[in-house]
């Protein structure tokens, strides 16, 4: 069972329920596992046809006897859930033969998560037809938790958004993002494959995704957020993108020409000064040497 709400939200096979813990019991099954089952009383249906408010039942799976060993193991919800007596939690659930219900998604409700409201608005937007969901996305993107991890999945699906639009959108809630823990998510996705991709040059998806990053760069970030967007510069249009040298020059000058804004002269300034600060990494020579001419 994963922590992970998002990619079940929409999905057609899978029921979400909002959940009260009654109690648990626990099971011996090997020297250091054990199956924990679970009862649980339904508080509000969220999502196709389940078990319905006020109803009662059960959910069983393997965790490791030792609380250690679960803390160490927290990519599965069975470890690092707590299912103590009235805990609320959201879970995506599955039908099983014989009535039963398997859990593949759960996590916990608590004051500081947002996790109800951001499942609700997941599932407004979800509700929308989906030629209408991108202009719902962009209030997501700049959320957190299950409501961004919602809305990214949601804006790689073709009949959401295409590529251009895509990279319009992201690049938009990366420059507008207010702290580290939103932008990481939407770079990580901004710079993907589906979206950035060198062999296209400096169409719009990739030279919007690139003057966003310089944007950002040029805000005043420091520290480690400001050398993990230089790595992704470096290791995109700063890496050999031919192996004929003129060739190489020729493409990343293209990319400069495409981007009016930062300025040039302050794009030049800061790769010369990462160049500086970091000698033997030509890639920033490259970056610094292409907005210098």
């Amino acid at each position: 069972m994963t922590n992970e709400l998002a990619p079940y939200i929409g999905e057609p096979h899978t029921i979400l329920v909002e959940v009260k813990v009654l109690g648990s019991r626990t099971k011996p099954s090997s020297a250091d596992m054990e199956v924990v089952t679970v009862s649980l009383k339904v508080v509000e249906a969220l999502q196709g046809e389940g078990p319905k408010p006020g109803a009662i039942f059960e959910i069983s799976g393997a965790r490791y006897t030792n609380p250690v060993y679960r803390i160490r193991s927290r990519r599965d919800a069975w470890n690092n859930l707590k299912f103590n007596f009235g805990d609320s939690l959201i879970m995506a659930i599955q039908a099983a033969p014989g009535g039963r219900w398997n859990a593949v998604a759960g996590a916990e409700i608590t004051p500081a998560n947002g996790l109800r409201a951001g499942v609700h608005e997941s599932l407004r937007i979800e509700a929308a037809p989906p030629d209408q969901r991108l202009a719902l996305l962009p209030h997501a993107l700049l959320s957190d938790g299950v409501l961004q991890q919602y809305a990214l999945l949601t804006l790689d699906k073709p009949t959401v958004g295409n590529r251009e639009r895509g990279a319009v959108a992201l690049a938009d809630a990366f420059v507008n993002a207010q702290s580290e823990i939103i932008r990481a998510p939407v770079l990580a996705s901004m710079m993907g494959r589906r979206y950035f991709q060198d062999e296209h040059g400096p169409d719009t998806a990739n030279k919007t995704i690139i003057a966003a990053v310089l944007k950002v760069l040029l805000s005043g970030i420091d520290g480690k957020p400001r050398e993990r967007l230089l790595s992704a510069l470096a290791t995109t249009i700063g890496a050999r993108l031919d192996p004929d040298d003129n060739k190489d020059r020729q493409l990343r000058a293209a990319f400069v020409a495409a981007i009016a804004d930062p300025p040039k002269r302050a794009v030049a300034h800061m790769f010369t000064e990462a160049a500086a600060a970091d000698p033997e990494d030509e890639r920033l020579k490259r970056l610094a040497d292409a907005w210098s001419h």
